[in-house]
């Protein structure tokens, strides 16, 4: 677990852990909006997770993963 990260977007928790792998191999999500229900929605190797915000003023939800950036985001 020392390499696991995390972060809050949208009502929303999301941890990259290390599933069965010395490294990052799973994010999983619990969702506070609907009463704390944990969900498994990526097997993404991540490095590194982070939230940018664009020059429209929208957040994206950003993964690092071998050295290649991953917008999660998605907008309406």
């Amino acid at each position: 677990m020392d390499g696991a990260v995390g972060l809050g977007f949208e009502g929303r928790l999301y941890w990259a852990l290390p599933v069965n792998s010395s490294s990052n191999s799973e994010i999983w999500v619990l969702d506070l909006d609907r009463k704390g229900a944990w969900m498994k929605p990526w097997s993404i190797a991540a490095d590194w997770m982070w939230l940018y915000n664009d020059n429209d003023g929208n957040t994206h939800h950003m993964v690092l993963s071998d050295n290649v950036m991953y917008d999660l985001s998605y907008q309406l």
